[in-house]
């Protein structure tokens, strides 16, 4: 697999079958694409309101569109921390509002111990080999997880203060990614220590230098046939994957000398920049076309910067490459 390039696993579609032939639900992309933007018109129009798992329209989306995108989100974010090491000490996981277990299946599938924490008993029924709960304590050394679910509450809930470590992983909307900003600000207040995406511990940028910015990252999706087929009838095609997350830690990283793309390249007259975040000055990487093409980096990856002259809010890039741990 390329580089911040996800596929579905090949055992997903037939659960998802196994799933509708269990439920007595018949298989017609047309009908799944329906209740998908059915549900996406419930999420826009009840920001806040509790996901209908009642519904068999709003399961057959769940299980059919947002658990398979979702999982991708989280598996990219788990081998974003992977590589820093943000798991050391970490001997539980609790996925809290767990919904059709986004994060929970992909840390049951890496054999961790990881708790669900969810109120309906529909995904129970859907996935029985992970743990399920709906009262908890948060143990030491656990890490508490919001995957898709602070969306749908006013505030961050109080248990997640007492895990060790915490990740959250938001849509990339500028409601969302702008509270997750301002909830990194008060987490730091709170003697935290940001692990991803951020490279330091400073004031963020785009609080700081703009009212209506926000912070978000994308993978790259690889989309297997049947997903195509609902997709088809969809208006919007998934080439790409967005989400905004943050991941922190009550232990302090090792921080090298490395950077995070957070834009895409944008080509101007003579110029070529992308958004980059190293702290608390909103800055660029530049290359001038009269010294070449501007390399190929893809937004959310670190990198080491080697060689720039500074001018202004620019970094005209000499020699930089990808970090790789």
């Amino acid at each position: 697999m390329k580089y911040r390039h996800y596929q579905l696993p090949d055992s997903l579609h037939p659960r998802i079958l196994q799933i509708f032939k269990d439920q007595g639900w018949d298989w017609s992309p047309k009908k799944i694409a329906d209740d998908i933007l059915r549900l996406s018109d419930f999420y826009i129009q009840n920001p806040k309101a509790v996901t209908p798992w009642d519904q068999p329209w709003a399961q057959k989306a769940l299980l059919c569109y947002y658990w398979p995108l979702n999982t991708l989100r989280f598996q990219s974010v788990y081998d974003e921390l992977q590589q820093s090491d943000y798991f050391s000490g970490i001997d539980q996981f609790i996925d809290f509002g767990a919904g059709p277990a986004t994060a929970a299946s992909i840390l049951h599938e890496k054999k961790q111990n990881v708790l669900a924490v969810e109120t309906s008993s529909v995904p129970q029924k859907w996935f029985p080999e992970i743990q399920w709960a709906t009262q908890f304590q948060v143990q030491p050394k656990s890490c508490f997880i919001l995957s898709y679910s602070l969306t749908e509450m006013s505030q961050l809930p109080a248990q997640a203060l007492k895990a060790d470590a915490l990740i959250i992983i938001e849509p990339a909307s500028q409601v969302d990614g702008r509270n997750l900003l301002h909830l990194r600000k008060n987490l730091l207040d709170q003697q935290y220590s940001v692990w991803a995406p951020c490279s330091h511990q400073k004031d963020c940028p785009l609080l700081l230098h703009s009212k209506s910015d926000w912070c978000h990252d994308r993978i790259h999706f690889e989309a297997p046939e049947w997903f195509l087929q609902i997709e088809h009838f969809l208006p919007i095609k998934n080439k790409t994957l967005t989400m905004s997350y943050l991941a922190v830690k009550k232990q302090a990283p090792a921080q090298p000398e490395w950077a995070r793309l957070t834009g895409d390249l944008m080509k101007e007259k003579g110029k070529s920049r992308q958004l980059i975040c190293r702290g608390p000055d909103r800055e660029f990487l530049a290359w001038m076309h009269r010294d070449g093409d501007a390399p190929e980096f893809f937004r959310g990856e670190k990198v080491l910067i080697h060689d720039f002259e500074h001018k202004s809010n620019e970094l005209r890039v000499k020699s930089m490459k990808r970090w790789v741990r």
